[in-house]
């Protein structure tokens, strides 16, 4: 199982506990990429060393530790928050064309799980989604319509249906986010983002360009309709951190 993290030294703590439930539940052998600022790479070394030293007689758990400056120089312009989303979107820079699971630093494995518990009938990865109606009139009402008027700004649509950062952790494909490199929606979302605009959402930009550009790609299901299983924190118009 190939899973993706942009983690921040504030985040370390989840992080290695995220890594440890993983290591501990996950079925699967698990390839993990990790991203992090030059300043503060030793730091995640130190983790990963401590985790494969404790996990050492068994090889199933495989980390490699990317910086960002080797790979998204462009993101140190942007403030901290926005410029791990444009990571996120280019994952492709160090994951190649194949699937992948972004699974955030705070996203902590509960029970025994293994790639299998993340795909459709189809084999196709399970991408969940919300119809933005459903998930108006509560107290995120203004979030969710800020975010849809930006991506209403983006996509040049009259209207968007769908929130598409419904649960972790997220599948994500490389062949679609390099499609999206050379694509105007990423250059649009990229001055969003250097503009710091809080209402972007870099997963409702990829879920809303995979969908309409993409559509087999993944197994589209709707979480208010039918809550994903393995999320235990999951509940209607939030998203779940366990897996």
């Amino acid at each position: 199982m190939n899973l993706f993290s942009k983690t921040y030294i504030n985040d370390l703590p989840w992080l290695e506990l995220a890594i440890k439930s993983v290591s501990f539940f996950c079925k699967d052998i698990v390839y993990w990429t990790i991203v992090i600022e030059k300043s503060h790479f030793s730091n995640l070394q130190d983790i990963a060393g401590r985790i494969l030293r404790l996990w050492k007689s068994n090889h199933q758990i495989q980390i490699k530790l990317v910086t960002v400056e080797d790979h998204w120089p462009e993101a140190l312009s942007m403030d901290g928050y926005m410029g791990q989303q444009w990571i996120k979107m280019n994952a492709h820079r160090v994951m190649g064309s194949e699937v992948f699971w972004n699974w955030d630093s705070d996203v902590i494995a509960q029970k025994p799980f293994s790639q299998s518990d993340f795909l459709g009938k189809t084999g196709r990865p399970i991408h969940w989604f919300s119809h933005f109606n459903s998930l108006m009139g509560g107290a995120d009402d203004a979030a969710h319509k800020q975010r849809k008027a930006v991506m209403k700004q983006i996509f040049r649509f009259e209207d968007i249906s769908f929130e598409w950062m419904r649960c972790m952790p997220i599948p994500m494909n490389g062949s679609i986010l390099e499609h999206g490199s050379r694509n105007r929606i990423w250059d649009e979302s990229r001055d969003k983002l250097i503009r710091a605009d809080r209402s972007f959402s870099e997963f409702n930009i990829i879920g809303q360009f995979s969908h309409f550009y993409f559509p087999d790609a993944y197994e589209w299901r709707n979480a208010e309709a039918q809550g994903p299983t393995w999320a235990g924190g999951y509940k209607e118009g939030g998203h779940g951190s366990g897996a």
